[in-house]
């Protein structure tokens, strides 16, 4: 994850508070101990499970490092936090994404998913997607899961589902929505395979208490920081500006999101169009507010 990407996450760092902590019924994430605890004052999260006979074993970005300890930042608990729940269900792949005003998703961070269906989501299939943040019209909702059988009754979202899901064997998908306050400010998909099966009642109860556990102890209600506000931006648009705002060369934007660089250069003239500006640096200002 590349450092100083703006609009991050809003975490709790208050170094009054010592730490959370939550543990979990081993019926709800199929290990026989999971354990997480949060220390806002130093930015670190432990997590332990256990299972095969009561063996202990950390689980982190790298498992082959030995401690217990996954060090974050605002930049990289996306990461952390897809792995924490490839710990606790079987997944096929799993994507973290952050939500800029409550509906324009950015950022994507995938695992075990090709960078090919990323693009393909943001060239068409969003649009259609159920589950998608901008779709969602209950307040505080954390989760919700689409299936062929609910995709029929949703306009649009036959075509996501057999044209998007299908072709990925990811029949079965879990959206988790995240919330400072009222607002949504981050999500997860979850996708899992026919073989796999559809998420249990169990799964749906554990990644409830989890999203619920990062909202009360982990995530803080403060405004978000981002100088982002171009009207008309595609979600595609929207993440290159951020990029440009987080001053990511061309070349290294094009590596970011694994697409071409004359599509990098397509976008922030259109960028540049829409806000009004005549080039990098005053688009840039614009960005941190300041122009």
């Amino acid at each position: 994850m590349q450092a100083g990407i703006v609009a991050c996450l809003p975490l709790r760092t208050d170094p009054a508070v010592r730490s959370h902590s939550i543990r979990f019924d081993p019926a709800e994430c199929g290990v026989q101990e999971f354990s997480l605890f949060w220390q806002p004052h130093n930015d670190t999260m432990m997590l332990k499970y256990r299972r095969d006979r009561g063996t202990e074993r950390p689980e982190m970005a790298d498992p082959s490092i030995g401690p217990t300890l996954m060090h974050f930042d605002r930049t990289a608990f996306g990461d952390q936090f897809l792995t924490v729940v490839a710990a606790a269900m079987p997944l096929v792949g799993c994507c973290f994404y952050r939500v800029e005003d409550g509906r324009h998703v950015v950022d994507h961070r995938l695992s075990g998913l090709s960078p090919y269906w990323l693009n393909r989501y943001y060239h068409r299939f969003w649009r259609f997607d159920p589950l998608h943040p901008e779709r969602v019209d209950q307040a505080g909702i954390r989760l919700r899961s689409v299936t062929r059988e609910t995709a029929r009754r949703d306009a649009g979202a036959p075509e996501y589902f057999e044209q998007f899901l299908v072709p990925q064997n990811t029949v079965h998908q879990t959206e988790l929505y995240f919330h400072a306050g009222s607002r949504i400010v981050a999500g997860a998909s979850l996708l899992r395979s026919e073989r796999n099966g559809p998420f249990t009642s169990d799964n749906l109860t554990f990644l409830d208490r989890l999203v619920g556990f990062v909202e009360d102890s982990v995530l803080t209600d403060e405004d978000e920081t981002s100088g982002l506000d171009i009207p008309g931006l595609t979600p595609r648009e929207r993440e290159i500006a951020n990029l440009v705002g987080a001053a990511m060369c061309n070349k290294d934007i094009c590596r970011r999101l694994d697409i071409e660089l004359p599509t990098v250069k397509t976008h922030i003239s259109r960028i540049l169009v829409k806000a009004g500006v005549r080039n990098r640096a005053e688009l840039m200002k614009k960005l941190h507010g300041r122009g």
